[in-house]
């Protein structure tokens, strides 16, 4: 843990790296390994082992935090009031075009990403 409280966000996904992180409609996460990333046999979905995958409930759709990802590339398709991206590196993150977000997208200490959203605010 780095003595964040991840519980403040609706959702959040940490510490991961060379990945795919798929965020449902209803809320729900699936992770896959990337080809350069360790798995527990060729192509199946793995859990979280290292770093987390917080899925909010289906009523709390408030924001979702990224935080400490390298090489990952994430798709939400679910409607969040913010995103919060910190410290990534190397990673695609889009959000689905039928989900705009209505607040803003926060974006901090990120380096070489590729983000595409429609916000009404991207700091």
């Amino acid at each position: 843990n780095d003595g964040d409280d991840y519980s403040k966000y609706g959702s959040s996904i940490w510490n991961k790296s060379d990945c795919t992180i798929l965020v449902q409609s209803d809320g729900t996460m699936s992770e896959a390994a990337t080809a350069n990333a360790e798995t527990d046999a060729p192509g199946n979905v793995i859990t979280a082992t290292s770093g987390g995958i917080d899925s909010a409930s289906t009523t709390d759709a408030s924001s979702i935090l990224i935080k400490n990802l390298d090489t990952c590339r994430i798709t939400i398709n679910r409607h969040y009031q913010s995103i919060h991206i910190v410290n990534a590196t190397n990673c695609t993150v889009t959000v689905s075009p039928s989900c705009p977000v209505p607040g803003p997208v926060h974006v901090t200490g990120c380096s070489q990403c590729e983000i595409a959203v429609a916000c009404r605010q991207l700091r």
